[in-house]
């Protein structure tokens, strides 16, 4: 999750979840923010299978609630970048593990529900100007 910051692919507006994932100045350049973004992407796919285990989530400390809301960043990255023939499933099948799981830690964590807030209403934000970016296209 290291990597994000690093790549090119972190719009502005994801900048309102701010639980668990402070965005700060990135101190280096790099010269390749693709290979940074696929790597957050696949660390995201492996938080998302962790998430898929089948272990209550009431025996995962606050620590897990926070990975849960990196990959839930990198998962709005995603459907931020992706057309709509390219987002498929994958994005909005960890995007629902992700918010499903801050529910369930946000019983026990408080964080995890003002993260599940944050979330909920980046991914509303996206959501609404997707749609209204398709309506303009036709």
């Amino acid at each position: 999750m290291l990597h994000l910051p690093r790549s090119d692919r972190y719009p502005g507006y994801l900048g309102n979840v701010t639980t668990c994932a402070p965005r700060g100045e990135l101190q280096m350049q790099d010269e390749a923010p693709q290979i940074h973004f696929d790597k957050a992407v696949h660390a995201a796919e492996r938080i998302s299978q962790l998430v898929r285990m089948r272990v209550r989530q009431t025996v995962h400390t606050h620590f897990f609630a926070c990975i849960v809301v990196l990959a839930s960043v990198v998962s709005l990255s995603s459907w931020t970048l992706l057309s709509n023939e390219e987002i498929g499933t994958s994005v909005k099948v960890q995007l629902r593990l992700c918010t499903g799981a801050l529910k369930q830690l946000g019983d026990l964590w408080p964080i995890a529900q003002t993260a599940l807030l944050q979330v909920q209403g980046v991914a509303q934000e996206i959501s609404s100007s997707r749609k209204a970016a398709s309506q303009v296209e036709e």
